[in-house]
């Protein structure tokens, strides 16, 4: 029998699960979730006693490192202002590592797989809501096709992701919400075999209504790797993986990713040109302005204050209404490093993903090992990081499984 003490804690312990509802979260919502999980830690730690001696520092530096290249660049920043609200927004890179390498929230087992299976639900409740909110406003979102206008009837698709209310994000973060829930999925499956079915179901629909075509790739090249990882017989790897590029060829050949596969191959201008743009020609003239200024960046980079101020410059270049609606980033997690840190800071953050890389390699965890593949090549099409969605994302689930790890020395495979 428990007693009111230990149930009170119990009571208190719950709360640290809250941050794993993320994708159901607004932005405020999920600011005072993350306050919440640090708070409740704290609350733990000192009840627990802990000693300071079992503090884990050189973990701490290792995954909170980019938040201390920010305040690095802070030195030689121009853009002070903005450099510090983009520090603000970094700070969860700082948090989630000192609450699991410091506080130690977790250390069961079967917190781990509650915290993640919280997650998983709040993905499969927020794809619902998204494809109810579609269907009820869908003649509203769905252009007339009598002029061909399947392009923008899929970017209005796309776009109504974003107003979904309180859980709306935008496509690229709703993708990769559905993404880790689906990869999350997989390697903690529920025991109801037909909930499973369900939620594989939904969470595919889910990225096919979004049709990122860069998460889309990413989840495709780790599903892969997982096939040849569980399969050690190479012929029968090689023909599982046919059969299933063509099953996906097949589900996007029924879906909006067609069309935005479409739009790649007919794009009539290389660079955007007046009103002619669209996410490729885009693509092309961005990638071109931050190649272009690699050699300014120099060994320290212009700062993440200054990066987007020497983007939008570049841009003017085109002559395009396409850059005076918003301002668009690198679109390449990489190349943001560089630009905003130098080569120094992109060294710094390649070495520090490599030592991921071997943590998991070293336990064998081909959970977590599969989990950085497949952000690391997302990171290769769109700057991840930029926004606080794919901050927390990244940050909560890489903290959370390399604790797993390195502490509880948890293998999974």
């Amino acid at each position: 029998m428990l007693n009111k003490t230990q149930i009170k804690l119990q009571h208190i312990n719950s709360l640290l699960y809250l941050v794993a509802m993320l994708p159901l979260f607004s932005l405020k919502m999920v600011s005072i979730s993350i306050i919440i999980f640090l708070v409740t830690a704290l609350f733990n730690f000192f009840h627990r006693k802990e000693k300071l001696e079992s503090i884990n520092y050189k973990y701490i530096l290792l995954f909170a490192a980019p938040f201390f290249l920010n305040i690095l660049a802070l030195l030689y920043t121009n853009n002070y202002q903005i450099s510090l609200k983009i520090l603000e927004k970094n700070l969860a890179i700082i948090i989630f590592p000192v609450v699991f390498f410091f506080l130690k929230p977790f250390y069961r087992n079967s917190q781990f797989i509650r915290f993640i299976q919280v997650y998983i639900l709040s993905c499969f409740a927020m794809v619902v809501f998204s494809i109810i909110y579609v269907l009820v406003n869908v003649s509203n979102i769905v252009v007339n096709n009598t002029n061909n206008n399947n392009y923008q009837s899929v970017v209005k698709l796309r776009e109504s992701l974003d107003l979904v209310p309180i859980i709306g994000e935008h496509t690229i973060y709703y993708s990769l919400l559905v993404g880790v829930g689906l990869l999350l999925l997989y390697y903690n499956r529920f025991k109801s075999i037909i909930l499973n079915i369900l939620l594989y179901v939904f969470f595919v629909l889910g990225l096919l209504l979004a049709s990122s075509k860069g998460v889309i790739l990413a989840l495709i090249l780790v599903s892969i790797c997982v096939i040849f990882q569980k399969n050690k017989n190479v012929k029968r790897s090689s023909l599982v993986t046919v059969v299933f590029l063509v099953g996906i060829s097949l589900l996007g050949y029924f879906s909006p990713l067609k069309v935005r596969i479409e739009s790649f191959f007919k794009n009539k201008h290389f660079y955007p040109t007046g009103i002619h743009y669209n996410s490729v020609n885009i693509r092309n003239a961005i990638y071109s302005c931050s190649f272009s200024l690699i050699d300014d960046a120099g060994l320290f980079g212009f700062s993440p204050g200054d990066t987007q101020v020497k983007l939008n410059e570049c841009y003017k270049q085109f002559d395009t209404v396409a850059f005076q609606k918003k301002s668009y980033n690198t679109h390449n997690q990489y190349l943001d490093y560089l630009l905003s840190f130098g080569f120094v800071g992109l060294f710094i953050m390649l070495f520090v993903y490599f030592q991921y890389l071997k943590i998991a390699l070293k336990a064998n965890n081909r959970f977590y090992l599969n989990f950085l593949i497949f952000f690391y090549i997302a990171f290769l099409t769109e700057n991840i990081l930029a926004r606080n969605t794919g901050i927390i994302l990244f940050n909560l689930f890489n903290c959370l499984m390399g604790y797993r790890v390195l502490i509880l020395k948890e293998t999974y495979e």
